[in-house]
């Protein structure tokens, strides 16, 4: 099961539509795409970051005249660090632009998730999540 933090806008929708449903742990898709990965988010922070720290990993290597091995094991190691944390700085980048923390759910997908996470709450006509009655049972 994975779990995922949910996460509201500042301007709630009746619709829930201003939820997010952020993975927790290693992201497959930061480690293989981790320069696309942010822009993919809208995460331009993180993107400037890894790009900065691309440029500085870039000219270390250099400096260093590591083997081609030693090279591979940097950027291996970069890429393994980013995967890691990605999801927790989409997360930091949601709270930075004003969004709160409304729950944390769990499934084998992300649809399981949502499907676990609205089997709890209900989104009233005004955006807000109030615990459905039955949830309980």
């Amino acid at each position: 099961m994975r779990i995922y933090t949910v996460q509201q806008g500042l301007d709630p929708r009746a619709a829930g539509d201003d939820l997010e449903f952020v993975r927790d742990g290693f992201s497959w898709e930061a480690f293989v795409f981790t320069l696309v990965w942010p822009l993919y988010h809208g995460l331009w922070l993180v993107f400037v970051v890894v790009l900065a720290v691309s440029a500085v990993l870039s000219a270390a290597v250099g400096v260093l005249g590591l083997s081609d091995f030693g090279r591979s094991a940097v950027w291996l190691a970069a890429a393994l660090l980013f995967a890691f944390e990605a999801n927790n700085l989409r997360r930091w980048t949601l709270r930075r632009r004003g969004w709160r923390d409304v729950g944390v759910t769990a499934g084998r997908t992300l649809s399981d998730a949502e499907h676990r996470f609205f089997g709890v709450y209900a989104v009233s006509s005004s955006g807000a999540l109030i615990p459905r009655a039955d949830a309980g049972s």
